[in-house]
């Protein structure tokens, strides 16, 4: 996994969306604990933004 390879959990898109917000989307609860764990957080305000 890219993130075992220091792959950045925090990296977004051009329009702010991360892995974690696809994978959460997705329902992939077991890749979205490994993300939350390697440094992924919750609390992107973009999100929000994509939303509306």
């Amino acid at each position: 996994m890219l993130v075992k390879k220091g792959a950045d959990a925090e990296a977004q898109t051009n329009k702010g969306v991360t892995a974690l917000h696809i994978v959460e989307c997705l329902h992939y609860v077991g890749i979205t604990r490994i993300l939350i764990h390697r440094g992924a957080t919750k609390n992107n305000s973009n999100m929000a933004h994509i939303l509306t």
